[in-house]
């Protein structure tokens, strides 16, 4: 800080600056004229901008100034072409170059680097329609869009249901909704959304994109989904709340859960129609069952455990998946603290817990993993 007093003035106020390190280039399109005013970002490795500047009417750019460092380089040019790193490496996420592959530019005190030329291309397209069971168009539904298994944009559907994303670089691409009409979602094409963010263990059928192609007709239909009802009770018929409901996909997959309320009873809606596993996760204080009696032994295994399915339809409510528990017996437990985590007693379920929290994707959900499993959720 400098203080200044009435009537007083400072100064021998000495900078001693030191020659920094310069990038600079040009920005062409492919067709071969200079791309202007496109922002050229310079980036640390979690992708935050910590210098940038814009190409002149030539497509030419220069930074200067720049401390000694590692950065990445990338491109932005506003939408209007595919955005790159340096060098060659298409732009996926403008916060994460490191997973797109960039390649690191370090930079001393007085370095001068003279890059070769970024040359973008215009992209293709993907579009279609969106459409609901009476194959009436759904307005403000989402689209998110994976390259490969990797989450890289979304769009939304207009009045008329219809979706369009640009710019897209050359790759495989996969398509999912995201409505907020009580609709099931799906994978393009007809494919049951199982796992977040992994179509291709879902069996999504990808669009292959070439340079420069537009796709259009890409269209999905989205139907309507099932809910699952039941209730959880002693041997003796006492309802059991707070009864984790776990439910797992025809390929023994898991899916999603529910926890039974005050009487015992769970709700499961909105999804997909075809084949279910049901069972419970008591947290040790009962000896879980899957559907009609059968024991879960192998906890994530409900086709080896010959568990029974359950089919369900589309627009049905499925109810009566009811399930009756018996107590575990009180057993002495040890604990035994180590380096890779802290051991907390649940004295409510008689169980010991090796305690792994983890914000996953959802960014909502935290998650108690017992003794000798790892879970996130």
């Amino acid at each position: 800080p400098i203080e200044i007093a009435d009537g007083l003035s400072v100064s021998n106020l000495v900078f001693s600056l030191e020659p920094g390190a310069a990038v600079s280039g040009t920005v062409d399109a492919w067709a071969g004229e200079p791309i202007s005013d496109c922002y050229l970002d310079l980036s640390d490795a979690e992708g935050r901008r910590r210098f940038f500047t814009r190409s002149n009417s030539n497509g030419v750019y220069r930074l200067g100034g720049i401390p000694a460092g590692t950065y990445y380089l990338g491109t932005d040019s506003t939408g209007r072409y595919v955005d790159e790193w340096y060098v060659d490496v298409v732009l996926l996420t403008q916060t994460n170059p490191v997973a797109d592959g960039a390649l690191p530019l370090v930079l001393g005190d007085d370095t001068t680097l003279v890059l070769h030329d970024f040359i973008l291309r215009e992209g293709g397209s993907i579009s279609g329609t969106i459409r609901g069971p009476t194959l009436d168009p759904l307005a403000h539904c989402f689209v998110d869009l994976y390259r490969d298994a990797r989450y890289v944009d979304w769009t939304v559907t207009d009045s008329n249901g219809v979706y369009r994303i640009d710019t897209l670089p050359s790759g495989t691409w996969y398509l999912r909704t995201d409505n907020a009409d009580g609709l099931v979602n799906e994978w393009y094409r007809d494919t049951y959304i199982f796992h977040r963010g992994q179509p291709d263990q879902d069996g999504a059928t990808p669009v292959v994109l070439s340079a420069d192609e537009d796709r259009e007709g890409i269209d999905l239909e989205l139907g309507l989904g099932g809910d699952i009802e039941g209730s959880v009770r002693t041997v003796a018929g006492s309802p059991l709340p707070g009864i984790f409901i776990d439910f797992y996909d025809h390929a023994g997959r898991f899916y999603d859960y529910a926890v039974t309320d005050t009487a015992g009873s769970y709700h499961l809606e909105l999804m997909p129609p075809g084949t279910w596993y049901v069972g419970t996760d008591s947290f040790g204080a009962y000896w879980d069952r899957w559907f009609k009696n059968v024991v879960r032994d192998a906890y994530d295994a409900p086709l080896s455990d010959g568990a029974t399915p359950i089919l369900l339809e589309a627009a049905t409510v499925l109810v009566g998946i009811d399930l009756a528990l018996g107590l575990q017996p009180e057993d002495q437990v040890v604990l035994v603290p180590t380096h890779e985590g802290i051991l907390e007693w649940m004295a409510e379920s008689n169980q010991a817990y090796q305690v792994q929290r983890a914000e996953g994707p959802m960014r909502d959900t935290w998650i108690n993993a017992p003794s000798g499993t790892t879970e996130l959720e």
